[in-house]
């Protein structure tokens, strides 16, 4: 009979550590700082805050839409910027087109980016206003 009470106990007394675990874990806020996302004191990426918020679908799209502007941007920045950059390096004549079409592809970049970061606020915002009420 003593042994039944005290595994019953046990049973109690480890529902409520994991209740307790569970229910700080979903307090955890999300926030930014600088440009990395944190929840608790972990860092997160935008792909893991993406997977973290699919059962909250505001935040789930805010963050999916910043995912692949940085995705795009590293296209137009990275492959297209850096053949710009070669073509006028390697040019002959030095045909200064190609300068110009890498300041064309940084004017698009940068406003894509700012509106990235827009976007990062907006999930932690929806994130975090869904879960705390959860």
């Amino acid at each position: 009979m003593i042994q039944k009470i005290t595994l019953l106990l046990c049973i109690v007394l480890l529902t409520q550590v994991v209740y307790a675990q569970e229910s700080t874990r979903r307090q955890e806020k999300m926030r930014l700082v600088g440009k990395k996302i944190y929840l608790g004191n972990r860092a997160l990426s935008i792909s893991d805050a993406r997977d973290l918020s699919v059962t909250l679908p505001e935040a789930y799209l805010y963050f999916n839409r910043a995912k692949r502007i940085r995705d795009w941007n590293y296209f137009w920045g990275g492959y297209l910027g850096l053949s710009a950059l070669s073509s006028n390096t390697l040019s002959p004549n030095g045909n200064s087109t190609y300068g110009v079409f890498g300041l064309l592809i940084g004017a698009i970049v940068v406003p894509r980016e700012i509106r990235r970061q827009k976007l990062i606020i907006k999930g932690i915002e929806a994130y975090n206003a869904k879960q705390l009420n959860q």
